[in-house]
């Protein structure tokens, strides 16, 4: 069954649902079956009339407010953020610290590639460079479609020493 004779299936189904309920409501609007909401019990000359009442009870969440302190926006020169960032990947990398290197890969190299295959780089390829720092001045930006990402890219040249 293909998904447009489903939906118009379904929408039949729907349509036959709400006329027999329109039909029930119409049939049992003139109908004297009520549901009594009280009763009234008397027992002998002694006792006074008692009255039994439905109840619900609802229990509503407390309120709760949020206080989020106040933001402060820094901006950086890319350049300098560039080269903050190098400085901390060169760290990274002198470290052997896999996890904070993956964690500096955009989400659209994990999307291409897989996690896998990306940690075996990191640990094979990333982990053998010595000396890596920046050499030159940073350009950009730059927009790069990487997947379906669309990415700001600034490039700056880096130099290392890749096994020793």
């Amino acid at each position: 069954m293909t998904r447009r004779s489903l939906g118009v299936a379904l929408m039949v189904l729907g349509g036959l649902a709400v006329a027999l309920g329109l039909i029930g409501m119409i049939a049992t609007s003139g109908s004297s079956n009520q549901v009594a909401l009280s009763s009234t019990t008397t027992t002998p000359e002694t006792s006074l009339p008692t009255t039994t009442i439905p109840t619900t009870t609802t229990s509503h969440p407390p309120e709760t407010t949020t206080t989020v302190p106040p933001s402060t926006t820094t901006t950086i020169d890319p350049a300098t953020a560039i080269a903050e960032f190098v400085e901390g990947f060169a760290d990274a990398i002198e470290r052997g610290d896999v996890d904070m290197l993956m964690a500096t890969l955009h989400p659209a190299v994990i999307e291409i590639f897989g996690e896998e295959l990306c940690r075996t780089f990191v640990e094979d390829e990333i982990l053998a460079l010595d000396d890596y720092r920046l050499v030159g001045s940073v350009d950009g930006p730059t927009v790069r479609n990487i997947g379906s990402f669309s990415i700001n890219m600034y490039t700056g040249p880096v130099a290392f020493v890749f096994q020793g």
